[in-house]
């Protein structure tokens, strides 16, 4: 996680560390989160794109144990 002077993680690493931490793939959670592919959430990984608001929605809606503060910005 972060301290106040580091500097903020990306999207990335930040879903990267989510997965992690609930035990699974970008494909698996692609499947929970009601996405037909994987590839929203393998382009978030790759640092295509950044995590949507709606994705977001769909972890915090499914894993209610993940902090939404964090994965919008870094912070916890």
């Amino acid at each position: 996680m972060e301290n106040s002077k580091s500097q903020p993680q990306s999207d990335s690493v930040r879903l990267k560390t989510i997965l992690e931490l609930l035990h699974l793939s970008g494909n698996k959670l692609g499947k929970i989160l009601g996405y037909k592919s994987a590839a929203s959430v393998y382009h978030v990984l790759e640092g295509i794109n950044n995590l949507s608001t709606g994705m977001i929605e769909r972890i915090i809606k499914n894993f209610p144990q993940v902090n939404y503060l964090y994965l919008k910005t870094g912070k916890v």
